[in-house]
């Protein structure tokens, strides 16, 4: 559940700070969320040994007490829709170009009618998504239904990355490839980086590893919650995410000539 829309951004982040600098960044991102999610660890097992604090909201006005209270629930809703917004402008985004793969389509936003060409209805299909399949999840009380459902996730992440890994191959030869993009970063690692760059990449690596959130349910659910268990489930699920977007990383950042065009959405 953790692997999500944010693995989308990775390449382009790499392109914006350069291969070297940007693997550097991920895995002290992947070790900021190592450290968290022990933590968190650390007080569900020792400060709540008899009980369970079933979400991390919970967790946190139980340790900011009542005033925590309003800004655990501002920050969750600007979390929420922030994240919300994103995952439907990628919605949007990507039912708008199945459209038009579908379709007489001589311009990814534009459909042939005809002789006519017309605009692609973007807006409509996220519209009626929204309102048929969106609005009706967001209505359930329940959600646990869902959680067979939720393997499907993991895998299109893994196909998103496989996928990425292929095209790049198939561009021509990854290790040489790989070779010349690490010479140019080696031999002028911050000449093309700067501050901005920096500062607009760094949140999408650290969103794209933020896994506090769906740490606590998933601790609640263990059956065995012994210190050495839930380090290996730290440890073990940290690396399989560090080594899917690190392969994802690299292969996005070598599919292109310019590192710089690389697109937000790698899709």
């Amino acid at each position: 559940a953790v692997l999500g829309a944010g693995q989308l951004t990775l390449p382009y982040a790499m392109g914006q700070l350069g291969l070297a600098l940007g693997i550097a960044c991920l895995l002290l991102f992947t070790l900021f969320s190592m450290h968290s999610l022990k933590t968190l660890t650390l007080y569900e097992l020792h400060f709540t040994p008899s009980s369970c604090l079933e979400t991390y909201a919970e967790l946190v006005i139980r340790v900011l007490g009542a005033p925590g209270r309003l800004i655990c629930n501002a920050l969750l809703v600007m979390y929420a829709w922030g994240g919300a917004v994103a995952f439907l402008v990628i919605l949007k985004g990507e039912s708008q170009f199945l459209w038009c793969h579908y379709s007489d389509c001589h311009h990814p936003w534009h459909l042939m009618i005809g002789s006519d060409v017309v605009a692609a209805p973007g807006q409509v299909i996220l519209l009626l998504l929204a309102f048929f399949v969106l609005w009706p999840l967001s209505s359930l009380q329940d959600l646990c239904f869902m959680k067979r459902f939720s393997w499907l996730g993991c895998a299109a992440a893994l196909i998103i990355t496989g996928v990425t890994c292929w095209l790049t191959n198939a561009e021509g030869s990854m290790p040489l490839r790989l070779e010349e993009v690490m010479r140019k970063d080696l031999a002028a690692p911050l000449a093309q980086t700067s501050a901005l760059k920096v500062a607009a990449s760094l949140p999408l690596l650290s969103f794209s590893l933020n896994s506090s959130w769906a740490f606590i349910p998933i601790l609640c659910t263990l059956k065995e919650r012994t210190q050495g268990y839930t380090n290996g489930l730290i440890g073990g699920s940290n690396l399989l995410i560090f080594v899917n977007y690190l392969l994802l990383c690299i292969f996005g950042y070598c599919l292109v000539d310019d590192p710089g065009e690389i697109k937000p959405n790698i899709l």
